[in-house]
């Protein structure tokens, strides 16, 4: 674990003050008066720590309760109790909900040092992050930025493991993050994030939302109870004087603004009466032209951030920063500096007469936004590599196949992250999405067909990746093999004779 989210911690913390903040725990045996440390995971328990034994997905903490108190655990916290031994227990019904609230004691409420701006929806969650960091930034409060691509700050970066890490992480973060010297924190907020507790105990000062369609329906079951969950960064996670950042555009406008604890502030590139209005825009292969409308008056940028979807993502980060009171100049300035984010419609630049992009489409939506956007530059052809994640929602497989057809000239159907599931199977239930698979190439490797898409390429194509974006991992079983398709098209550009403007 890096030097980000490791703090011992600031002084022990009494038996007396989580008593008081878990008051629905019972206490069965005798506990000490006081823990010098806090734990989730049984390997970093050391003498003195209170132990959090928690029921996962695919593990369950309680049976590593022997090997914590091995290590020196001298209270156990969990669901039940069911293991007679020489510490005492607490008992607790929700016990994610107690990890937040005791880990956010320990480190001394960090969360509420920082200015915190928050994000949340489906598509767009990693560049508005980035974007309000940089924001952020500009406006000289040091940040930090948590999301699916990376944890960073002052110079670290951790290539991240969870879009929002667990509440202890987070209290740890947040903490060496006000110890030296930040002052202001962008992050994602994942619904699975807000449905697992891990952002318990904190209040976001700006939150946003981008938009909403179908995805994680695995672990949600349903469209409702997924919005549900988003909905729950706008109520329960939003300070009463907290501003809600809200995308006019998107049906799901309406369902937030009546539910939101907060000041509602406006979005949009369609309606002239939101707060913030894109009045005109312009696209390039190089970036974005905007004309913003804010308080009657307009003001330009030249974002670096390409094709529609970007749009969105920039209106979002400058609504979330003018929301907050920075001025005009600071988002401007700010936006405009702001690099593409990786994985995100990145280019892959080789001296080739044809466009090559790397994006983390992994929706149905996201899949048609990327391919609407090649399309948007009137290319010769589109030509999409795609596959669909293993032991996630099955019944957006069709519906990627479905997006990919509708716009792309050549589909080359292949495998993201299997996972545990057969990657055939998952190709199988792809195609059934297709209504004329003459147009799609089944080719079950992934660098195998990169290189095929690349060696079919011809001048005036537009080639797109999706899936994998960032990543520079491919899951297969239980184990991650280095990937990174921006590395797999290189080789296949080089192969092909091009060298040049290497990025």
């Amino acid at each position: 674990m890096n030097e980000l989210f490791s703090a011992p911690l600031p002084g022990p913390v009494q038996k007396e003050e989580i008593l008081k903040i878990l008051p629905e725990a019972k206490e069965i045996g005798k506990l000490p008066p006081e823990f010098c440390g806090v734990e989730c995971d049984s390997r970093k328990v050391a003498k003195g720590s209170l132990f959090f034994a928690i029921p996962g997905f695919k593990q369950d903490g309680r049976q590593y309760v022997p090997d914590a108190i091995k290590k020196g655990a001298t209270g156990v916290v969990t669901v039940n109790f069911g293991l007679e031994s020489e510490v005492g227990w607490l008992v607790v019904p929700e016990i994610r909900t107690a990890l937040a609230r005791v880990s956010h004691l320990a480190y001394h409420h960090p969360a509420d040092k920082l200015l915190l701006f928050g994000v949340t929806g489906t598509n767009g969650k990693s560049t508005v992050a980035f974007l309000m960091r940089d924001i952020l930034k500009e406006a000289g409060l040091k940040p930090a930025v948590l999301g699916t691509i990376a944890y960073e700050f002052a110079g670290v970066s951790i290539p991240a493991w969870n879009t929002t890490p667990e509440s202890l992480d987070l209290a740890r973060f947040f903490y060496n993050v006000s110890q030296r010297g930040g002052k202001a924190a962008s992050m994602e907020v994942s619904s699975h994030a807000l449905a697992l507790g891990r952002v318990e105990e904190i209040l976001f000062d700006v939150a946003v939302f981008t938009n909403l369609t179908r995805d994680h329906l695995d672990f949600h079951k349903t469209m409702e109870a997924y919005r549900e969950e988003k909905l729950k960064l706008f109520t329960r996670h939003l300070k009463p004087s907290g501003k809600a950042v809200l995308n006019l555009d998107v049906p799901e406008f309406e369902f937030f603004s009546k539910l939101t604890k907060g000041k509602v502030f406006t979005y949009s590139a369609e309606h002239p009466t939101a707060d913030l209005f894109a009045a005109h825009y312009r696209f390039t292969t190089e970036g974005t032209e905007i004309d913003f409308v804010f308080e009657g008056k307009k003001f330009s940028l030249k974002a670096q951030l390409v094709g529609p979807f970007n749009l969105q993502n920039l209106l979002a980060a400058a609504a979330a920063g003018l929301a907050h009171g920075f001025s005009v100049d600071t988002v401007r300035s700010a936006l405009e500096k702001s690099p593409p984010v990786p994985g995100r419609v990145e280019q892959v630049k080789m001296g080739q007469p044809f466009v090559v992009v790397v994006d983390y489409a992994h929706t149905p939506d996201g899949i048609e936004q990327i391919l609407k956007l090649a399309r948007f530059f009137k290319p010769k052809r589109v030509l999409v590599v795609f596959g669909c994640g293993g032991d996630r929602d099955k019944g957006k497989r069709p519906l990627m196949a479905q997006a990919a057809e509708k716009y792309a000239d050549l589909i080359f159907l292949t495998s993201d992250n299997p996972r545990t599931e057969p990657p055939e199977q998952i190709i199988q239930e792809t195609l059934f999405g297709f209504a004329d698979r003459s147009k799609v190439r089944k080719i079950v490797d992934r660098k195998e067909a990169l290189f095929a898409m690349v060696e079919e390429a011809k001048e005036g194509d537009f080639l797109v990746s999706c899936g994998k974006g960032h990543e520079t991992y491919q899951q297969i079983g239980e184990k991650k093999f280095p990937f990174d398709d921006r590395e797999v098209f290189r080789e296949a550009l080089k192969k092909r004779g091009y060298a040049d403007g290497g990025n």
